[in-house]
Formats: structure tokens, sequence, C-alpha cells
């Protein structure tokens, strides 16, 4: 998906006058590094947890990844939250914990044993 849209984009930039490339060692460094450690890296933990959980437990915490944003750019770079971006966050949170807990409840209730 990414190299079908670097090549779209490439494309489109060659329609584009005047055109010139200027790369210099840092943006080479910085875009590897985007390409190796946030995508690489977070397939692999991705699918390292999912193989040690269900699709419903991957399925919780993909819901969790629009709260853990948002409260990272309000603790680490002082975004100011709205009310309804923490009720959101609030409602994101209980719906996961919600399901949490009836599902543990549920594998809890059937019994294992022959």
């Amino acid at each position: 998906m990414t190299g079908f849209g670097l090549a779209f984009c490439a494309l489109a930039s060659v329609a584009e006058s005047p055109w010139q490339i200027s790369v210099s060692g840092d943006a080479l460094v910085a875009v590897a590094y985007y390409a190796v450690v946030p995508t690489v890296g977070g397939f692999l933990l991705w699918y390292a947890g999912a193989s040690r959980g269900d699709g419903s437990e991957a399925a919780l915490f993909t819901a969790l990844a629009p709260a853990s944003a948002v409260a990272l750019a309000a603790g680490l770079l002082g975004e100011s939250l709205t009310g309804a971006q923490i009720a959101g966050m609030a409602c994101v949170l209980g719906a996961v914990a919600l399901l949490g807990w009836t599902g543990r409840r549920r594998s809890l209730a059937t019994p294992t044993g022959p």
C-alpha cells in the first residue's frame, strides 16, 4: 500500500514544474528510520501480540489507538483537549473495559474440561 502511494505520488510529481531534487543525508536517514522503526517495528509488535490472543482481544486494542494518540498528544505535545474529546475517550475506554469484562466472564463460565 505504501509503495503504491509512493509510485502514484512520483508520477504526479513529474507533472509539476519546475521539479528539483534536493535530498540531504539527514532526510534519507529520517526516511529510513520512519520506514524501519514505526512501520516494521509496529507490525512486528502487533502480529506478535495478535498471535498470543484471539481476534476479539486484538480488536479491543485497535479501538484504543485513537484514544492513546489523543492522550499522548496532550501529555507529550501539550495539546489542549476539548470536552468532546475527553468524552469520546471515556466512551472508547468504557466500551473496551465493558467488552473485555464481559468476554472474561464468558470465558470463565465456559467449561474447559471433558
